[in-house]
């Protein structure tokens, strides 16, 4: 889906882009995604950020003892979808998105409008989905 809004980018992505200009209809889109997911992050895709598995010789019941980046997260912090407030850009979530931040009263009142902060209409709801964009 994000691929259909933003088209395709460089694979590997060019080391140190990590924004891209959008249309306001796919901005538009792509803020609704965001603030969709922080609304049902804790509840419905939380569990989906991490692979956990035992080996094959373990007995059953025993601990999951390896884990891995699911591929919904990867896409999450990889692929250039996170919108930013200035209307125009998209940055690639992961390494802090880009130098964005979330866009609160108490980071407002710290940094002003010396840097971007991310389209998601005010404070994110869930930290989990905050913690896994670097936001």
């Amino acid at each position: 889906v994000v691929q259909a809004l933003v088209g395709p980018q460089p694979n590997p992505p060019i080391p140190g882009t990590r924004s891209i200009t959008v249309n306001p209809k796919a901005h538009s889109m792509l803020a609704h995604v965001l603030q969709t997911l922080d609304q049902l992050w804790d509840r419905n895709y939380s569990g989906c950020t991490v692979r956990r598995f035992t080996r094959v010789d373990d007995p059953p019941g025993a601990p999951e003892i390896y884990s891995s980046p699911s591929t919904f997260c990867l896409a999450l912090q990889t692929s250039p979808w996170v919108p930013c407030s200035d209307g125009t850009l998209v940055a690639s979530a992961g390494e802090g998105c880009g130098g964005l931040f979330a866009a609160c009263e108490e980071m407002r009142a710290v940094l002003g409008e010396r840097v971007r902060y991310v389209a998601a209409g005010g404070a994110f709801h869930s930290a989990g989905l905050q913690a896994v964009l670097g936001i």
